[in-house]
């Protein structure tokens, strides 16, 4: 359960005794102090206090009554501020909007910086509610652009602790520990440490590490049951999270004794249903787990949350031996990610690869059922860019375009609009020229899907969780033959020829086992997706060398400058190595960057000399490389398992045909010594065939490690014109 936090509006700007209560914090006695002061002084301060301290009290009606007093007037802003405060928190998002757009734009006109950076928080919360979650971080910016320019930190902390939220949101974990790393050193001693200490505790859970959460939810607990005024939105939120907790630890009676707690304190709401209906599942009592989870569906959930309660129906569903149930569950959850992650703008894709569960629920229920073409209809239904750039269009909202439905509740209860199904048939049509395998976890078991010749097969390949410990231990130790003889017969079918090109497409844990420590006589190739895109431009002109670009790596532009002889070229390094000649090697028939990938917040970046170049921004261009050659570490790293955000990702999704990248850091000398001997094996034309033999060469040179790294990732086929 996250939680937006509620912020002050202003300094303390008069000592008196409302305001002596305001820095006390005292919002019971200050709520009626101030109040008084209005009416008898008309301290029109006070009346802003008094708003203050009614919506951190949950008295709603205070405000509704003191706020007229102000409209009109000087504090007329931070009147609708409090006001679109109040109405949010009651969910009529449609009032709480309009008051606070009229807050921005007056706090605006006066330069009040720190009142626009929390006007601009709170509008990025209704929107991080309704799933809008590109809006939400564009006014997320402009909060905290705002509270640097007033200098004011604590503002700054709650900005960051917003951007964790959403980037915990759409599952990009290590960004958000990121953001949250950046602004707990501006806390001020004595300040509020409560909010960072339970967002911690939320990433924790967020990344499977429930035991690591107890520690600062009580911590949380202890400090907020301390303040002399406790909010109650945060305990809730603590007592949620203690819940869930205690339930992964298998303290089920603790779990409900957390809920109750929460109960007490907000009603009987979703989260409270949801999780008591999981917790009812865990004891085996079914029936009452999905009534409580019909409950939790007529609560009308946030649209972050709306995929759980038909994804648990859909597990209940199964238990119960309920599979067209269960399949129908699955498919209302998956239609729920797929409408959230239009609402995402370019974090869509990371929220569909850490949202996965109903998909790979039902891909398990059809597997079973050898269903094979319609399992791979549901992971062509993970193909996020595909999705995201369909006619469906985007359900994203630009600063300025109508706002979303006037009632939080109505907004969250709206069907989910179900998206068109994958023409599986097209996707068989353009995989007929070339083989692919998907490897995919369903239910217990890892599946592998074969796309061969116009026909789509299946085979269960093992236990997913099993195999899943065997991709990682390959990842980090590539010459353990052990790991590697089950995962190639699990990858590679036995009918493959030797001489046979093999794209796998892995899904899931699996995909960190390096393909290349694999072994297989045969050729394997990663591919982005199932669905086909459109046609590549066929232009091919003279290969582009860049490196070096901040002067820093001389091994870089040692190896460009070879590079570049070996290709006949004349190569760009230091400053020549500019954002604009890799904005403008669309026409280049390969390019080859050897420069440093950094990651911040908003994914993958490279270096240049005059700046850095963002993956999105280059998966936005109208033209691409044919070949790209990333000599530059952690090329394949995303934001997820997937490669969304990643300089490889990117590249595919401008049009590149193929881009060899390493999926991990390795020494600038064997990453030189793999570059020289995948150039010498003939990768400026034949980049798959290259690799495989630079790979014979590598082993007694290099570390596993190194050689194991390297990997080509090939775009998807264009579409058949001849379909079967």
């Amino acid at each position: 359960m996250r939680v937006w936090v509620i912020v002050a509006m202003l300094g303390c700007r008069q000592t008196t005794t409302c305001m002596d209560l305001v820095e006390r914090r005292a919002w019971a006695e200050a709520a009626a102090t101030c109040e008084a002061e209005l009416a008898l002084t008309w301290n029109l301060e006070a009346g802003v206090q008094a708003l203050r301290a009614n919506v951190y009290l949950g008295t709603h009606d205070g405000v509704d009554r003191i706020a007229p007093a102000l409209l009109g007037g000087p504090r007329d802003a931070d009147a609708r501020t409090w006001l679109g405060v109040a109405a949010r928190a009651r969910r009529r998002c449609g009032r709480a909007r309009a008051q606070l757009e009229q807050a921005l734009a007056a706090h605006e006109r006066l330069g009040a910086h720190a009142a626009v950076a929390r006007d601009a928080h709170q509008l990025a919360g209704i929107d991080f509610e309704l799933g809008a979650y590109a809006r939400a971080g564009a006014l997320i910016a402009r909060s905290r652009e705002a509270a640097q320019r007033a200098g004011d930190l604590a503002m700054l902390v709650y900005a960051g602790v917003a951007e964790a939220d959403l980037l915990c949101a759409v599952g990009d974990h290590h960004a958000a520990q990121r953001a949250l790393d950046a602004v707990i050193p501006l806390i001020a001693p004595g300040g509020d440490r409560v909010v960072p200490r339970l967002k911690q505790a939320v990433l924790f859970i967020d990344e499977d590490h429930p035991e690591l959460a107890r520690l600062p939810l009580e911590q949380a607990l202890h400090e907020e049951l301390a303040a002399r005024s406790p909010r109650p939105s945060l305990l809730v939120a603590i007592y949620f999270n203690l819940a869930y907790v205690a339930r992964r630890a298998g303290a089920l009676g603790v779990a409900l004794a957390r809920l109750e707690d929460a109960r007490a304190l907000e009603g009987s709401g979703f989260a409270y249903h949801l999780n008591r209906g999981q917790v009812l599942e865990d004891l085996g009592d079914l029936a009452a787990a999905e009534a409580e989870l019909a409950r939790a569906a007529d609560a009308a959930p946030e649209a972050q949350w709306a995929m759980w309660v038909p994804y648990r129906r859909a597990i209940i569903a199964a238990r119960r031996g309920d599979r067209e149930a269960a399949m129908r569950f699955d498919r209302e959850a998956i239609d729920r990610v797929a409408d959230l992650a239009r609402g995402s703008g370019s974090l869509g894709p990371t929220l569909i690869a850490t949202h996965r569960e109903p998909h790979l629920h039902l891909i398990g229920l059809l597997a079973d059922h050898e269903r094979w073409r319609d399992a791979l209809a549901v992971v062509a239904r993970l193909d996020a860019q595909a999705l995201l750039a369909s006619s469906e269009g985007s359900r994203e909202l630009a600063p300025g375009q109508p706002a979303p439905p006037s009632s939080c509740d109505e907004a969250m209860a709206t069907t989910p609009r179900a998206s068109e199904e994958p023409d599986v048939g097209g996707i068989v049509a353009a995989w007929r020229s070339r083989r692919l395998v998907v490897l995919v976890p369903g239910g217990a078991r890892l599946w592998r899907l074969d796309v061969h010749r116009g026909t789509v097969t299946g085979a269960d390949v093992g236990d997913a969780e099993a195999l899943a410990g065997l991709a990682r231990t390959l990842a980090s130790r590539p010459d353990d033959a052990a790991a590697a003889a089950v995962l190639e017969a699990a990858f590679v079918p036995r009918d493959l020829a030797p001489d046979e090109r093999l794209h796998v497409l892995a899904i899931g844990a699996v995909a960190r086992a390096p393909l290349a420590a694999l072994r297989s006589t045969a050729t394997l190739v990663r591919v982005p997706g199932v669905r086909p895109r459109a046609s590549a431009s066929t232009v091919a002109g003279t290969p582009i060398v860049i490196g070096d670009p901040r002067g820093d790596l001389p091994a870089s532009a040692e190896e460009a400058r070879r590079v570049a002889a070996r290709l006949g070229v004349s190569p760009h390094v230091g400053g020549a190595a500019s954002r604009g000649l890799v904005r403008g090697a669309g026409r280049a028939s390969l390019l080859h960057v050897a420069a440093r990938t950094t990651m911040p917040l908003d994914g993958a970046a490279l270096e240049l000399a005059d700046g850095p170049l963002a993956a999105a921004e280059l998966a936005t261009l109208p033209s691409a490389p044919r070949v790209v050659v990333l000599a530059s570490c952690g090329a394949a790293t995303g934001r997820d398992d997937a490669g969304n955000g990643s300089m490889v990702a990117a590249f595919l999704d401008a049009g590149t045909e193929v881009v060899v990248g390493t999926r991990w850091s390795v020494p600038d000398d064997d990453a030189a010594t793999a570059i020289e001997a995948f150039y010498a094996a003939g990768g400026a034309t034949d980049q798959v065939g290259a690799l495989q033999r630079a790979r014979d060469v590598l082993a007694s040179k290099v570390s596993a490690r190194t050689w194991a790294s390297l990997e080509i990732t090939v775009a998807r086929p264009a579409p058949s014109l001849n379909e079967p």
